[in-house]
């Protein structure tokens, strides 16, 4: 369960251990670094957290707006940075269209 809490207060989540992909949600800290032995780094802004700021507003993946409750691969792969705009009420269209939708993998 410890595991579990410290990717939930990043705001990320593994879709698949073992594999690069993260599912996102809100960050309950304004700014994170994560340093990776490979030299590379993941930064995770939210400069709106709080423990009532609980919905993803808009996204930022490395300076591009993106509307996808997942960043690409390359962001564990290489780093990158995250800037998320967070609020206390939802915003309905972000992630909601069918191209949002995070990767499927068959079993």
């Amino acid at each position: 369960m410890s595991a579990w809490s410290v990717w939930s207060a990043m705001g990320l989540y593994p879709q698949v251990p073992g594999r690069a992909e993260l599912l996102l949600s809100s960050p309950l800290f304004e700014t994170i670094v994560i340093r990776r032995g490979n030299k590379s780094q993941i930064t995770i802004l939210s400069p709106e957290a709080t423990a009532t700021t609980t919905y993803v507003k808009t996204l930022k993946v490395n300076g591009k707006a993106s509307n996808r409750p997942w960043p690409p691969e390359s962001l564990v792969t290489s780093g990158g940075r995250l800037d998320f705009t967070l609020s206390t009420q939802p915003n309905k269209s972000w992630g909601a269209s069918a191209s949002d939708v995070p990767p499927s993998f068959a079993p």
